[in-house]
């Protein structure tokens, strides 16, 4: 006679399915507190996107810049003599010169000053890279001329009111206190630096910030075809070292480096990186608290069931397991409510803010640990109202 052997349904999962009601309500606790985490990660990430907005768009294998250097909007400065320099080293094809920094610019209406950020580039050799922009060059030889980013906000005062466009050419208004003439409009994006960006040539930022055209911002290197990348870094940081002087202040790094170091400054050394992440620490233990009120109710609510479980020889290892068990479905539960929730709020977050808030395979893996963490760890805490669970009190 055969025998079947039954698949034994796990303790946690009876737990759960006793009241469906309260497993709910808990799952959409947790499913909060997760939610709280996607949201400030969604922000966080935001802001490493728009800090390296610059970089995606511009040209070159190699960044040559200030080894003073702190963020895209303050970078410093290097001397100019190091263009020729670069142009004559072998294996390079083409060196193009970025000025870049924040200053002010005046609404044309309210006569309001705001931050904006402003990119000087050769006319002849740019150095930001924007389908628009091969038309839009000749309009910026006038040093008093600049093209306005469309996705500026609306407080930099469009004529429509709502966003720069057709109707804001011929527009004049100030930067720096000195007058500038809008004579287009392109789209490259602007971020939590700077709410607005203007574009003009290397002479109209010298011209508007009082430079003399002794420095530069920074220098995007571009590599013939099949060149050894680091290789050709070697040979750059070798002709720096022997040129000595202010040369000797440059750093050469990689495009991939760059925006790696970019993000990093953002999340780790800003106050708005910091905020973030404190947010992120609030939402865990917001979420930690709730698992744990929801399991502390739990154990107290079946104390004479795992009294009776004590009594018939299971050990308080196996009840502390189930206890973990069930903590971690009530997190693997939540998680894609979560999910689904926090795609919706990119999206809303995104249209109303204008910054690109996305979901990520990172920031989905982080906020996976950090919930099954935080829900083992308020199992771990409630597992002492098990100790109550006597057999002696059933009597």
């Amino acid at each position: 006679m055969l025998m079947v052997r039954r698949r034994r349904t796990s303790l946690a999962v009876r737990n759960l399915l006793h009241q469906p009601t309260r497993t709910a309500v808990s799952v959409l606790g947790i499913a909060f507190a997760i939610l709280l985490m996607f949201m400030q990660l969604g922000f966080l990430g935001s802001v490493g996107d728009t800090a390296t907005l610059v970089y995606q768009r511009t040209p070159g294998q190699l960044i040559v810049r200030s080894n003073e250097y702190l963020s895209m909007y303050d970078p410093r400065s290097i001397d100019t003599s190091i263009l020729n320099r670069l142009a004559t080293l072998p294996g390079v094809t083409e060196v193009r010169p970025l000025d870049i920094g924040v200053t002010s610019w005046q609404n044309p209406f309210n006569g309001e000053f705001l931050a904006v950020a402003m990119m000087g580039i050769d006319i002849d050799r740019p150095s930001v890279e924007i389908d628009e922009l091969p038309k839009l060059l000749p309009l910026l030889r006038q040093p008093e001329h600049v093209l306005v980013d469309r996705t500026s906000r609306a407080d930099f005062g469009p004529q429509n009111g709502v966003a720069f466009g057709d109707s804001d050419v011929g527009v004049t208004t100030e930067i720096n206190f000195q007058n500038v003439r809008v004579t287009g409009t392109f789209e490259m994006g602007t971020g939590l630096a700077a709410n607005g960006a203007v574009l003009t040539s290397r002479e109209g930022f010298r011209r508007l910030t009082g430079g003399d055209g002794r420095s530069v911002s920074m220098v995007f290197v571009e590599l013939e075809k099949d060149a050894d990348i680091e290789a050709q870094k070697q040979s750059i940081i070798e002709m720096l070292r022997r040129g000595g002087g202010t040369l000797a202040h440059a750093h050469v790094l990689t495009r991939a480096n760059a925006e790696s170091m970019e993000r990093q400054y953002w999340y780790l050394e800003t106050p708005v990186g910091m905020i973030f992440w404190i947010g992120v620490a609030l939402a865990v233990v917001v979420g930690g608290v709730i698992c744990y009120m929801v399991l502390t109710a739990d154990v107290i609510a079946r104390l004479p069931e795992y009294a009776t479980l004590k009594a018939l020889g299971y050990s308080t290892g196996y009840l502390g397991r189930t206890l973990l068990l069930q903590s971690t479905l009530l997190a693997l539960i939540a998680l894609p409510v979560a999910t689904l929730a926090a795609l919706a709020l990119f999206g809303v977050a995104s249209a109303a803010s204008g910054l690109p808030i996305r979901m990520t395979w990172l920031w989905l893996a982080l906020v996976s640990t950090l919930s099954i963490v935080m829900c083992g760890v308020a199992a771990m805490l409630a597992l002492r109202k098990l100790s109550k669970a006597e057999p002696a009190s059933l009597f």
